[in-house]
């Protein structure tokens, strides 16, 4: 059969190098501890896993042994956890993104104010080798940049570009797509529709187009932002539902384009994710939450609740799926408590849930 929601410890080598090797021999829906395996933080978001599934990264937050929030490598088959550190620490990164079959990542650099202030205006977007060397900015400019891929030739960087917030719960809202070419430094404009939220653009293969999770549009193309697309906000629902998938050319050449669903799934589907054979990895809405790929051709597979572990006490927070659409990262949050995370790695051809065990510390890597 084909494959296709939502902070280590240690003090003896011996006991804790057993309890991996016993970990790692039970399935994900076979984990008998339901607490969280990463307890040494306070806090784990994001998740990104390499062509062929050798890497993962996250953003980790209070670890034991470093009290701000930097990017964390772990490599499985080494089983080492790296910590990557800007060498100007007022500067801190976040939000590691693999792309394409590059080892290299792509991070989010965030400069803070004098006392500590995160400077949000300020973010750029930059690519570096997995040792911190060859560390390169693909941005420039002032803007909140969030939500960014390459494209499979790496000659085309997309992001998405807000406002910052001075009131409300969220940091930033406005955001729009970006098209910035490498070599030039030239953007195109790709929507026009100042999306509430975003979600991270992923390149059809052939790279001419982007798809990604339509987040509220607070406006319509062409219109003043002044929410004024209430009735069409409702009206969309009503047809579409939750389906929130939706496409748009990287040449910008569907700027006035309204915000319809690239392919409409029972009562919703979102969260896409493109591997570079041009599946299509989401989650559907209908009757709960459930997890699919859709091949090339529109056939539709679904991953079973017990295949990938999801059970009443714990579900998937974050996924990520390599390039080759063979592994699948899930990072699991628990009922009850938002700080209790776990790592799985779901073989897509085996239909296997892995659990996984970091070190309790980690090999520092400065980035420069």
């Amino acid at each position: 059969m084909k494959s296709g929601r939502k902070t280590l410890w240690g003090s003896l080598f011996m006991a804790a190098a057993f309890l991996v090797v016993g970990m790692l021999t039970l399935s994900c829906a076979e984990e008998k501890d339901k607490r969280n395996h990463l307890d040494y933080f306070t806090n784990v978001d994001g998740i990104s896993i390499s062509s062929g599934g050798g890497q993962l990264t996250f953003t980790g937050c209070g670890h034991k042994d470093f009290a701000g929030c930097t990017i964390y490598r772990y490599d499985r088959k080494e089983n080492v956890l790296y910590r990557y550190a800007h060498e100007d620490r007022s500067i801190q990164v976040s939000k590691a993104r693999y792309w394409s079959d590059s080892d290299r990542f792509l991070f989010s650099i965030m400069p803070r104010s004098p006392d500590g202030k995160p400077l949000l205006d300020d973010i750029q977007i930059a690519i570096m080798n997995p040792d911190g060397t060859g560390l390169k900015q693909l941005t420039e400019g002032k803007g909140i940049k969030a939500a960014y891929m390459l494209s499979p030739d790496g000659k085309t960087l997309v992001y998405a570009k807000g406002q910052e917030r001075t009131e409300g719960k969220t940091p930033a809202s406005h955001f729009d797509y970006y098209a910035r070419n490498i070599a030039t430094g030239i953007e195109t404009r790709i929507t026009d529709l100042a999306f509430y939220e975003i979600g991270a653009p992923y390149f059809t293969p052939d790279g001419k187009n982007i798809v990604f999770n339509n987040g509220s549009p607070l406006k319509l193309p062409g219109t003043d932002d002044d929410r004024a697309d209430e009735k069409f906000r409702e009206e969309y629902e009503k047809k579409y539902h939750w389906n929130k998938i939706i496409q748009y050319p990287v040449d910008g050449s569907g700027i006035k384009r309204l915000p319809e669903p690239w392919f409409v799934h029972g009562i919703g589907s979102e969260n896409p994710i493109i591997t570079k054979d041009g599946s299509l990895f989401f989650r559907g809405t209908s009757r709960g939450d459930k997890y699919h790929r859709r091949y090339p051709n529109g056939e539709i597979t679904q991953f079973t609740n017990e295949e990938l572990a999801v059970g009443t006490t714990r579900y998937p927070f974050r996924m990520s799926v390599d390039s080759t659409a063979r592994w699948m990262a899930i990072l699991y949050e628990y009922l009850g408590d938002g700080k209790a995370r776990t790592i799985g790695i779901f073989d897509i051809l085996n239909r296997k849930c892995t659990p996984l065990i970091l070190p309790p510390t980690a090999t520092n890597i400065t980035i420069h």
